[in-house]
C-alpha cells in the first residue's frame, strides 16, 4: 500500500487532479476511496481547508464542492469527480499547511457503509498535518571553493609579416588598383 501511495503522490505532483484510489485492507471495513488534498494551482504545495461544504454521511455527486481550500494565492473549490457518500473527514476545518496528496477525507459507495468509519484513523507513516508549520531544518554549509590558480600572462602576439618591397596596394573609390 505504501508503494501505491508513493506512485499516487508522484502522479499528483504531475498535476493530475482528483485521482481516485480505492483501498481494501484485510479488515472489517468496507471498500473506500481516499480523497487527497488536490493541487488546485500549478504552484500549490500545501493548502488549508477553510470550510467543509459537505458533512459526514452526505451524498456526493460528481461536480459537488466538498470543501473550500485556501491555496497560496486564492480560495478554490475542491470538487468531487465521483459519486458516493462522505464517510469520514480526516482533516478539520482551519487545518493549515496540508501537503498536496495528503488524505483529507474518505468516500464510500453505499450509505450503509458510512457508520463503519465513525472511529476510523488513517494509518500513515507520516505524522498528521498540524495547524502550525514545522520548523525548517538549518541548511548545511557549503564547502569552501577551491583555491584559484595564478593567472598566466597572455601569449605574445604572432609576428607580423610585411611585403618585401614595402609597397601596399589599396582600393580606391573606382575600384582601381593604385
Amino acid at each position: 500500500m505504501l508503494a501505491q501511495r508513493g506512485i499516487y503522490r508522484s502522479l499528483l505532483r504531475c498535476n493530475l487532479l482528483n485521482l481516485r484510489v480505492s483501498v481494501r485492507l484485510f479488515s472489517s471495513l468496507p471498500d473506500y476511496t481516499e480523497l487527497p488534498m488536490p493541487a488546485l494551482s500549478p504552484t500549490m504545495e500545501v493548502g488549508t481547508v477553510s470550510k467543509w461544504q459537505k458533512a459526514e454521511g452526505d451524498v456526493i455527486n460528481a461536480g459537488d464542492v466538498l470543501a473550500d481550500v485556501e491555496t497560496d494565492k486564492a480560495v478554490v473549490a475542491f470538487e468531487s469527480v465521483e459519486e458516493g457518500y462522505l464517510a469520514k473527514i480526516l482533516v478539520e476545518e482551519g487545518t493549515s499547511d496540508i501537503p498536496v496528496g495528503t488524505v483529507v477525507a474518505l468516500m464510500v459507495e453505499s450509505e450503509e457503509d458510512v457508520p463503519a468509519f465513525k472511529d476510523f484513523k488513517l494509518e500513515s507513516s507520516s505524522p498528521p498535518p498540524s495547524s502550525t508549520p514545522a520548523p525548517e531544518p538549518e541548511p548545511t554549509p557549503l564547502p569552501p571553493p577551491p583555491p584559484l590558480k595564478p593567472r598566466q600572462p597572455p601569449p605574445p602576439p604572432p609576428p607580423s609579416y610585411s611585403r618585401a618591397g614595402g609597397s601596399r596596394r589599396s582600393c580606391s573609390y573606382g575600384g582601381r588598383w593604385g
